[in-house]
């Protein structure tokens, strides 16, 4: 449970009337909510402790936003995990996505992988997000289409706000069934160091997480760095002909 003070209660619905999703500078804070520079830093600080106040752009001057107001009913509520990311932007995004699949879809996880997950993503970078459920029909590239229509009407103002600030993300989902993902496909390798998992039916991603690393350890595998990114090497000692199986 989220519990917030009054006071700060009172200062992020303030904020929200005023600004709504758009983002405002710290002087701009002070002048709506009348506080001195000091009382309004300590304001800022508990406000982004608590995940409502989120860091837009970190240059000069700073840039923040306030969680929607639906966000935060979900994250109070506990049924949504509060999302930290270097990349502060994204996050109201990803909120969005999971309020749209969420409606849509009897959801067992939800996972952000790649780049933004990692907090190596530049400004045309996807949202990688993984989506596990059995309602999901169809093929892979048919249940794509479906989650991006569901999601479109969710999404559509804050993407919209996202490219008014030089943002032009695109929302890459990979829907699977929960017999698929027992398999632990081959992009799950991706996945076991840098995922985040905002929602987790009874820890049934977090449970194949760690089966596939148990199994890496098994056959020695090793993640290594090169130019390019990471990579895993599934057996350093392979013979040529070798099969190798996850």
């Amino acid at each position: 449970f989220v519990w917030v003070p009054r006071w700060l209660g009172e200062a992020y619905s303030r904020l929200w009337v005023e600004y709504g999703r758009r983002p405002f500078t710290l002087s701009e804070l002070r002048e709506v909510l009348g506080l001195a520079d000091a009382r309004a830093r300590v304001l800022v600080h508990h406000l982004h402790r608590r995940g409502l106040l989120l860091i837009f752009d970190g240059g000069r001057p700073r840039l923040y936003r306030v969680l929607t107001p639906g966000s935060f009913i979900l994250l109070a509520s506990g049924r949504l995990r509060r999302v930290e990311l270097r990349q502060e932007a994204y996050i109201q995004l990803l909120y969005d996505c999971f309020r749209a699949i969420d409606r849509a879809l009897e959801l067992t996880s939800l996972t952000l992988y790649g780049s933004v997950a990692r907090g190596e993503a530049s400004k045309t970078s996807d949202l990688d997000l993984l989506i596990i459920s059995d309602d999901l029909k169809g093929s892979i590239g048919e249940r794509m289409e479906q989650l991006l229509r569901e999601m479109r009407g969710e999404t559509e103002e804050e993407l919209r706000l996202l490219r008014e600030f030089g943002y032009h993300t695109t929302i890459s989902p990979y829907p699977l069934r929960r017999d698929e993902a027992k398999r632990l496909p081959p992009l799950f390798l991706d996945m076991l160091e840098d995922a985040i998992i905002l929602y987790d039916e009874e820890g049934f991603f977090q449970r194949l997480m760690e089966r596939l690393r148990e199994r890496l350890q098994r056959m020695g595998a090793r993640r290594l760095r090169s130019e390019k990114g990471w990579y895993w090497d599934l057996k350093p000692d392979y013979r040529p002909l070798e099969a190798v199986e996850i």
